[in-house]
């Protein structure tokens, strides 16, 4: 599109995104962001998995109430799941 519509040169666009590609993932990586993406997984998992079986066991009205348990079950998580990544990046990176 840029080339075509916009005018702009190949060698110029080939060049400009080849810089942008190696600016962007040149990066600082910490240990403690590992650990953090680490922790935060297992506590999401762990989460999902809580809301999913106490959901589903309390389903009842055949296969109508397992659609609307697994409904409720990935509202909740969700939500949880957000409110959790708050307190979490909170704590985690005072």
């Amino acid at each position: 599109m840029a080339v075509s519509r916009l005018g702009v040169g190949r060698e110029l666009y080939v060049t400009t995104s080849m810089l942008q590609i190696q600016e962007s993932t040149i990066f600082v990586f910490l240990p403690k962001d590992l650990y953090v993406g680490l922790l935060k997984s297992l506590v999401f998992g762990i989460t999902i998995a809580i809301i999913g079986c106490a959901t589903g066991m309390r389903a009842t009205n055949g296969a109508r109430g397992v659609g609307e348990a697994t409904r409720t079950a990935v509202r909740t998580s969700i939500t949880m799941i957000v409110v959790l990544n708050y307190v979490l990046t909170g704590i985690l990176f005072q």
